[in-house]
């Protein structure tokens, strides 16, 4: 695998020799990965939407958020670099450099299905989660009670050419810590893909609706997240 224009050297070699430091900041602080967290005053109508919340009881969602949210980190997982940067760090936990070769052998089955990613040959795919800081604690997941429908024609992938995918398919999050997961087809009706080296961009696109918090209690997101398309391509081709 060749450095990407970035200049992330780590991967110019394999997975298995990345460093600690070199996979967090794989998952942290590269193109692949973005954090988001509100500044400034709060939207009027996401204001009174969170203050309503938190003076009611929901049977849909506990607790209800409070108005300093916490931040978001979202991932571009379906990108190989993504995948072997957490296989990586779970490898350096369990001190696979130090195992056996039938050891590695089991870990490396263990692993094969988040490595492989076989739902990743036709979806893109984003996670996004709750992010724990020394100011703000994450008491429940991302999403964790909302639906596909939920989303439906709130959330969609869009390139630098008008084009996008709507929202296919969304795993909610387990609980705090836990990622909520969103698929968007690759390809369209005629099996072109939506992201192609020839994009200099694509982002990640946020309803109104969902911004604003006319649905009950979600965290207050952006308009959209923008990913430079020539950051993550590897060998002529797009890692994502």
């Amino acid at each position: 695998m060749t450095a990407t224009v970035f200049g992330q050297k780590h991967l110019e070699k394999p997975y298995q020799q990345w460093t600690k430091d070199e996979a967090s900041k794989t998952l942290n602080s590269s193109p692949w990965t973005q954090q988001y967290r509100l500044s400034g005053d709060l939207p009027e109508a996401a204001e009174q939407q969170l203050r309503r919340d938190q003076s009611s009881v929901s049977e849909r969602v506990t607790p209800a958020y409070n108005l300093d949210t916490a931040p978001l980190q979202i991932r571009l997982h379906s990108a190989l670099p993504v995948r072997q940067a957490l296989v990586r760090l779970r490898q350096i936990q369990k001190e696979y450099d130090k195992m056996s070769d039938d050891q590695k052998k089991t870990f490396d089955e263990s692993t094969s299905i988040l490595l492989n990613c076989a739902i990743c040959a036709d979806y893109y795919v984003v996670t996004m989660m709750k992010l724990k800081t020394a100011s703000k604690d994450v008491a429940d997941g991302l999403f964790q009670q909302m639906k596909l429908e939920d989303f439906k024609g709130k959330v969609w992938l869009a390139n630098d050419k008008g084009e996008r995918r709507e929202l296919a398919q969304f795993t909610p999050s387990k609980g705090a810590g836990d990622m909520s997961i969103f698929f968007f087809k690759r390809t369209d009706d005629s099996g072109k893909a939506l992201i192609t080296p020839e994009n200099k961009e694509f982002k990640v696109v946020f309803d109104k609706s969902l911004r604003d918090g006319h649905l009950l209690h979600i965290p207050i997101l952006p308009p959209s997240l923008e990913f430079n398309v020539a950051k993550i391509t590897i060998d002529g081709k797009v890692e994502f």
